[in-house]
């Protein structure tokens, strides 16, 4: 059934949006950093308020890394994230048209209703 295969490919899976989320912040990666010892990722911005309250460990729940200090640029979270951002993008746009066709379709049905059945000569 095509509508069961247009569920699937919904880009909007509330676990693969959480995955792209920022544990810290609770927002999209902006500028996503990996920790290069325990490799959970963070965003830069979360990161930074995360030393400045004193917490030197990762806050990852169950994560006994205490190093906070060691962090690299991870290209492919902010890749996905762009990626995934689009992906919502094109549905929106594809959802607004739908709409926007739904709404002439009635329209034209009103319109070719006027005339009750009859045809109207003029």
């Amino acid at each position: 059934d095509d509508d069961d295969l247009e569920v699937m490919h919904q880009p909007s899976s509330s676990n693969e949006e959480a995955a792209l989320k920022c544990k810290i912040t609770g927002t999209f990666f902006e500028d996503p950093v990996q920790n290069v010892i325990c490799k959970h990722t963070y965003d830069r911005s979360g990161l930074v308020h995360l030393k400045r309250g004193g917490n030197p460990k990762c806050p990852i729940t169950g994560c006994p890394n205490d190093r906070l200090d060691q962090v690299e640029d991870d290209v492919e979270m902010k890749l996905k994230v762009q990626h995934y951002k689009k992906k919502l993008e094109r549905m929106k746009a594809r959802e607004e048209e739908e709409e926007l066709d739904g709404q002439q379709e009635q329209e034209k049905q009103e319109d070719d209703n006027d005339g009750y059945g009859m045809t109207v000569i003029q």
